[in-house]
């Protein structure tokens, strides 16, 4: 499995950056930041190859891309129907409608006749999934898991509950080789997230209150999460590597050297570079 950080930065970007987005094996994309069509043409990707989009949860910088995947899809002539959009049942129809709504210039203004809709498949905060990929990288994808034909499987996808002000969703991803990916998208400390995740091969961490202090019976109202917090659930998920994230470049040291001295190694990812989990 390789992953690729489209974006890594705070909410509030600086230039040439970007909020949110990473990149599995050139054809599963989670989350899409203000950029996302300009850095998939970077890596030489078209936006309308991306199949398989899994959105973690419905803030403003983690969905923001979404309108330029679908205009993508509706310039090139590509059935909608082929894009398999997962996420937050509670937000997921709703976000997606929406961006149509802004690509069509409001109701009863209508660019694109009879476009037909992605395919949708809300999450609840506990969900098994499987996604296969023929030899051509077409992407066909499977609800709940079926252990009758799980030999064919190429990743397996866990959910827990992340705990932020909207739905929000951590990810777990196994391939077929065994390597796991778990990411947590946006969230403040829970319980249960370092099971959920557990034994993978690198945690992708928020990290976006950097080294501020937090009271983990006190969490504040943007729940987010802080450096402590990312270790914390690194060793207790048995994370073979950590990489952190959402958060401006000028606080990389500072972040680093914490998890350090908690007695972890910190990875604050390279924009657009290709690491083998």
């Amino acid at each position: 499995m390789k992953i690729v950080f489209l974006g890594r930065d705070a909410c509030m970007t600086a230039a040439h950056s970007d909020a949110s987005g990473i990149l599995i094996d050139r054809r599963i994309l989670v989350d899409c930041g203000y950029f996302v069509a300009d850095r998939l043409l970077t890596l030489g990707i078209q936006p309308q190859a991306i199949e398989t989009l899994l959105f973690t949860h419905m803030h403003h910088d983690h969905y923001f891309g979404l309108p330029q995947i679908l205009f993508w899809y509706l310039q090139s002539g590509k059935p909608l129907e082929r894009l398999n959009i997962y996420g937050p049942e509670h937000d997921l129809a709703r976000v997606v409608e929406l961006s149509f709504e802004f690509l069509q210039a409001g109701k009863g203004r209508a660019f694109y006749e009879d476009c037909g809709r992605p395919t949708l498949h809300p999450l609840s905060k506990k969900s098994g999934f499987a996604l296969k990929f023929d030899r051509q990288n077409d992407a066909s994808q499977r609800g709940q898991m079926n252990t009758s034909d799980d030999a064919d499987f190429v990743y397996k996808v866990t959910t827990c509950a992340s705990y932020h002000p909207v739905d929000g969703l951590c990810y777990r991803i196994a391939d077929s080789a065994g390597k796991v990916l778990s990411l947590t998208g946006d969230t403040f400390w829970r319980d249960d997230i370092p099971d959920a995740l557990a034994d993978c091969d690198a945690l992708v961490h928020e990290t976006a209150l950097t080294t501020s202090p937090v009271d983990l019976s006190n969490p504040p109202q943007c729940l987010h999460s802080n450096i402590d917090i990312a270790v914390r659930t690194a060793k207790m998920s048995r994370a073979k590597r950590l990489y952190v994230l959402h958060f401006a470049e000028s606080s990389c040291d500072d972040v680093q050297k914490r998890a350090k001295e908690l007695g972890l190694e910190a990875v604050y990812p390279k924009l657009l570079y290709e690491y083998e989990v």
